[in-house]
């Protein structure tokens, strides 16, 4: 198998902790909304830090649909902090961890930043030490976040019979309207290929059968 140079190099511990994190922090429910979890290519450093008394740290983003940034004075990051007391606990649930308040810092500590976020209502980042031990949860099945994974995919649409002898006629730029009846179509995605309809005045498509490729 020849090397992929192009590819960072991810040590071990830390890709299984990404993945582990990432699935059980992904579909948490809260009484108004759902989580969502992922890794940012290039990690957001800003500050401020609420720093927990075993090595992780969070950075609030944005809270009950505003922009918010941790207060340097302790007093004020305290109230801060209380507002986001339910989505701390749920956290720890997820990643079977306490996190228990320490200290302000304006840099987080070394390790995995993950950006947790409640549709649009808060974002969180969340650095977690590599060698920190987790008891996860087991990931919950959230469909309302599957709207925000992108994959790539080929539709191909079965057009109208029409008669060999004015097929020939055709020229480049000549249109041929269809009319607005269901056509046959296939949808390739994810290794499947999926039979169905597809209605060209709704733009919807419509499943008939899903099959291996």
């Amino acid at each position: 198998m020849r090397a992929m140079p192009n590819l960072p190099a991810v040590d071990p511990d830390e890709a299984e902790m990404r993945r582990v994190v990432v699935a059980a922090l992904s579909g948490v429910r809260l009484s108004d909304g759902v989580l969502a979890a992922r890794i940012e290519r290039v990690p957001d450093r800003r500050g401020g830090w609420l720093c927990f008394a075993n090595g992780a740290a969070l950075a609030i983003d944005r809270l009950d649909g505003a922009p918010l940034r941790l207060d340097e004075d302790a007093i004020t990051a305290a109230t801060q902090i209380e507002r986001a007391e339910p989505l701390i606990a749920a956290i720890e649930a997820a990643l079977g961890v306490a996190l228990v308040p320490d200290a302000l810092s304006a840099e987080p500590p070394a390790g995995l930043i993950v950006t947790i976020e409640q549709g649009t209502a808060a974002r969180l980042r969340l650095a977690l030490p590599v060698g920190l031990s987790l008891l996860p949860a087991r990931p919950s099945f959230a469909p309302e976040i599957a709207g925000a994974v992108a994959l790539p995919m080929t539709l191909a649409v079965d057009g109208p019979r029409i008669a060999p002898h004015d097929a020939a006629s055709l020229e480049p730029g000549d249109l041929l309207l269809v009319g607005g009846a269901m056509l046959p179509a296939r949808l390739a995605v994810a290794g499947r290929s999926i039979a169905g309809r597809y209605d060209p005045a709704t733009h919807r498509f419509h499943i008939h059968s899903i099959g291996a490729s």
